[in-house]
């Protein structure tokens, strides 16, 4: 389906997984980051302002 909509464009590169599997490595990276960030953040605060927060 991809390579469908791709052949519409004057300029082409060739698809291969390496990218997409790039891609998902980064966002997992940034996801996971973000989450233990914030965990951080939360674990460092006083609890009854992270309990009243919710």
């Amino acid at each position: 389906m991809m390579r469908g909509w791709l052949s519409g464009f004057d300029r082409r590169i060739s698809l291969s997984p390496l990218y997409f599997a790039l891609t998902a490595l980064i966002v997992l990276t940034l996801a996971t980051l973000t989450t233990l960030l914030q965990i951080r953040r939360g674990a460092r605060s006083a609890p009854a302002i992270a309990l009243g927060s919710q």
